[in-house]
């Protein structure tokens, strides 16, 4: 049985940590960064793999320009957006 969750929007994440993309644009930036570094793998195959999950954030923070991006939620929007496709 699953347990009730606490979810928040990816609006309210980002603006927490005072990121100042809006909701679309992130999801989009995600989407691009992980076609361009990884675009013969699937979403899953990049998360099943610690050092590429690591180097993709690390590539959406530095085309970004927000250090203050978690690897939270960066895979958290990958993985909400391939439920979305």
């Amino acid at each position: 049985m699953k347990a009730a969750t606490n979810r928040k929007r990816l609006k309210s994440k980002l603006n927490e940590i005072g990121c100042s993309i809006d909701e679309d644009t992130f999801r989009e930036l995600v989407d691009d960064c992980l076609g361009d570094m990884y675009h013969n793998q699937t979403i899953d195959e990049v998360l099943c793999h610690p050092v590429e999950s690591a180097a993709l954030c690390a590539y959406v923070r530095n085309r970004s320009g927000s250090g203050v991006l978690t690897d939270e939620i960066i895979l958290g929007t990958l993985m909400n957006n391939r439920k979305a496709a």
